[in-house]
């Protein structure tokens, strides 16, 4: 298990930028739990109907499109 906190700043922009390995996954995984509120309002305010169609083109590794 990666240790987050004990990653030096340099580090975790280079793996905010190019996620790799481990750490990589450690980092994306973080980031969707700090994301995740976020998220769900930017999609509540979208206000989808069944008939919308989404094209999402964001940066990241996808899991949150699912809530959408």
């Amino acid at each position: 298990m990666v240790d987050l906190t004990a990653l030096p700043p340099d580090q975790m922009a280079l793996h905010l930028g190019e996620p790799d390995f481990e750490i990589g996954i450690a980092v994306s995984d973080y980031m969707n739990r700090v994301n995740l509120a976020l998220s769900e309002a930017a999609f509540r305010r979208l206000e989808l109907a069944d008939a919308h169609h989404v094209l999402e083109v964001g940066f990241g590794n996808g899991r949150l499109v699912p809530l959408l």
